[in-house]
């Protein structure tokens, strides 16, 4: 079978070349999933609307078990969802997938930049503290700390996972990889 790794990078570059072949996206594979599901990835991403995993991977109807949240942050119901996947789907391959110009990564920039025009609900107050762990704060340059905290979230949310799931899973059978998302280009990159 082929790496799954490779089989998302080949999915992505189809997509970026524009020759997308739109797999499993039929009324047909709707039947076929109805009885069951064997996704090949799960991928932890982002809620923004521009990054969506089917699309820029080239994948169809029960191909990616896709866990969502801003800021493509970690919770505890989203790594139960993962243990699901992993536990009774066989998924031995979960891809953290950040992106360029995260709104989310963003707002806890500004938020600890500015933390006296901060206005923040208390469930903003949530989703940015758990951000904020991650952040790099570059001589007050927005851009720069974005990206900057865009990339150690992603690795520290793959490290955290990976940690996470060495406990649950002792024989170290799924793999985590970060990667991120280009919002302008389509391509995606992928940490060691």
């Amino acid at each position: 079978m082929e790496n799954i790794l490779e089989k998302l990078k080949k999915g992505n570059e189809r997509f970026t070349k524009g020759i997308s072949v739109n797999p499993n996206q039929s009324l047909e594979r709707c039947k076929e999933t109805s009885k069951g599901q064997k996704p090949f990835t799960v991928v932890v991403t982002c809620s923004d609307s521009r990054v969506p995993p089917e699309i820029i991977f080239d994948a169809g109807i029960g191909d990616l078990f896709v866990i969502r949240l801003a800021g493509n942050i970690l919770t505890n119901e989203g790594i139960a969802s993962i243990e699901y996947a992993t536990a009774h789907l066989g998924v031995e391959q979960i891809v953290i997938l950040g992106h360029t110009n995260c709104g989310a990564v963003k707002a806890a920039v500004e938020t600890n930049m500015n933390p006296q025009d901060a206005h923040l609900s208390q469930y903003l107050k949530i989703l940015i503290d758990k951000i904020d762990t991650n952040l790099i704060i570059e001589d007050k340059n927005i851009n720069k700390s974005v990206d900057l905290s865009t990339d150690n979230l992603i690795k520290n949310s793959a490290n955290e996972l990976k940690n996470i799931l060495n406990k649950l899973i002792p024989d170290n059978s799924v793999n985590v990889t970060g990667a991120k998302y280009n919002i302008e280009t389509g391509e995606v990159y992928f940490f060691n």
